[in-house]
């Protein structure tokens, strides 16, 4: 994003997306946005030269793990990947949380899978948020940030197969955006979500360290509350999601207070 966004490299900015997505493929979270500022902001030449560098530079890492089938061995490896889990909400305090954690993603709901339902909400989301990039012909690049922190947080939120670590993206671009924008709210927002999101984290350390193998042990009284009480965390997570949402279009324009 830095080399995007500040540096003004799409080739840097690619090499850097392939390396982050090889390490963990949370990034695509924000591939949305980063293709929609890439469009708006980059000459056709730039983009199709940065196309073919990404291209050569995921080729040339890939083929020592896949040396029989450099081109699709790593798109079998994904999809294997995403389907070891076919679940909602795995320990995840999202939308799929208020209805329980471990549900088959694989149920009908208006004639579409749960996690189908998932691809349709999130990209809802995605086409919100990306209105303003389209609707104007100069489009401020600061306001970015806060829509790679809105499009990752509803990757966490909508999609099914969800752990509870995905949420981690959010924090790094939200902060940057409070920041930006000086804004309370979004520090606010910042602030109460982190403290959420430890309880998250803290129920899976505890369960699969100290219940998982030896359900005698006795309970933790944070693990109590955050096992009782996941619905209430859920609904909170999604309220502040929700809060972010109006503050970006309230603030679309960039109305950034410039004064220290």
């Amino acid at each position: 994003l830095y080399m995007l966004e500040e540096i003004k490299d799409l080739k840097k900015s690619g090499a850097a997306s392939v390396l982050s997505f090889f390490i963990k493929p949370l990034n695509l979270s924000v591939l949305p946005i980063m293709l929609a500022r890439t469009l708006k902001s980059f000459s056709f030449k730039k983009i199709i030269s940065a196309i073919i560098t990404t291209a050569i530079i995921s080729f040339l890492i890939t083929i020592p793990f896949f040396p029989k089938d450099p081109v699709f061995g790593l798109i079998k490896q994904l999809s294997s990947s995403l389907n070891v889990y076919p679940y909602t909400s795995i320990n995840a305090y999202n939308f799929w949380g208020l209805f329980g954690w471990w549900n088959k993603d694989t149920v009908l709901f208006l004639g579409l899978s749960y996690h189908t339902w998932g691809f349709v909400i999130y990209g809802f989301i995605l086409l919100l948020i990306l209105i303003p990039f389209f609707r104007k012909k100069q489009f401020p690049t600061q306001i970015d940030y806060l829509s790679y922190a809105i499009s990752s947080f509803g990757f966490f939120l909508f999609l099914t197969r969800i752990h509870e670590r995905h949420l981690f993206p959010v924090f790094a671009i939200l902060i940057i955006a409070a920041c930006i924008y000086k804004s309370k709210i979004l520090l606010t927002s910042y602030i109460v979500l982190s403290l959420i999101h430890f309880i998250n984290l803290f129920y899976s350390y505890y369960y699969y360290n100290f219940l998982y193998y030896n359900h005698g042990n006795s309970k933790n009284i944070l693990f109590v509350i955050s096992s009782d009480y996941r619905f209430l965390f859920s609904g909170a997570t999604l309220f502040i999601f929700f809060t972010i949402l109006i503050y970006y279009f309230k603030n679309k324009d960039l109305k950034i207070k410039r004064d220290a």
